[in-house]
């Protein structure tokens, strides 16, 4: 009685490792997971165990080392991982945008990110983006304020803990409005290209963005007025349709 169901628990065993196979490689194929993160060599690691599982019914060497060399395999890449995220030191100003733009982001990756940006202290006036020219850098303001609009007439500023630039930075596309600094500001500047270069590089870097990005826009939009929430709603259009020219609203 009980070795009928030990083989159908090894049979199944089997099944569930090659479905584990063939799901984490279409997903890495597909790009919805990353070859560089924990849960790749981890889905590796569970199938090959799964499938070493079944070769208790019949023996194969061949398949046996196969399987045992992937366990192996995916362990390192762990253990790498884990190295890679336990060495990595952060400073309280970057360990502050991590947890307010990429929390659940793996650090290697939100060093990768900073490596590619700089620190600066900006004054009042300093221009960091002219409509109708590509952003080139993505802005993220740790203190003071930007503002925002067409040239010579701004229509919102933006305080701490906003990001500018986020609508096209990725895609390169014309900034929709020009950005002044309204007062001293702390910012980081993440060089452009070389964010592109690495969204392109790393999947899981350029999902963790977006997912970043939509959720600054989204605030951006709760905490304006609706004056200003229609004309965000403008700028995120013209962005879409790469419109000339933007219909000015006239504040009541």
């Amino acid at each position: 009685m009980l070795e009928p169901f030990l083989s159908k628990v090894l049979v199944l065993s089997g099944l569930i490792g090659v479905l584990l196979y063939l799901g984490a490689y279409f997903a890495l194929q597909m790009r919805l997971i990353s070859g560089t993160g924990f849960l790749y060599p981890l889905l590796n690691l569970v199938a090959a165990g799964c499938v070493l599982i079944d070769l208790q019914r019949h023996f194969n060497l061949s398949s046996f080392l196969i399987q045992v060399s992937w366990i192996a395999i995916s362990l390192a890449g762990l253990a790498r991982v884990s190295y890679q995220c336990r060495r990595i030191s952060l400073t309280s100003e970057e360990e502050s945008f991590a947890a307010s733009k990429l929390p659940t982001a793996p650090r290697y990756l939100v060093r990768r990110l900073l490596d590619a940006g700089r620190w600066v202290d900006l004054p009042e006036g300093w221009v960091l983006a002219r409509r109708g020219l590509p952003f080139d850098n993505l802005v993220y303001v740790v203190r003071g304020s930007v503002a925002c609009g067409l040239e010579g007439e701004p229509r919102y500023v933006y305080g701490a803990d906003r990001y500018l630039g986020e609508l096209t930075v990725l895609s390169g596309e014309p900034a929709s409005a020009t950005c002044v600094t309204a007062s001293p500001c702390r910012c980081l500047l993440v060089d452009a290209d070389r964010l592109r270069k690495l969204a392109a590089m790393d999947e899981r870097l350029r999902v963790a963005l977006e997912a970043s990005f939509f959720e600054d826009v989204y605030r951006k939009m709760i905490e304006a007025d609706d004056t200003v929430s229609t004309l965000i709603c403008e700028l995120a259009e013209a962005r879409r349709s790469s419109a000339p020219r933007l219909t000015l609203i006239k504040s009541v």
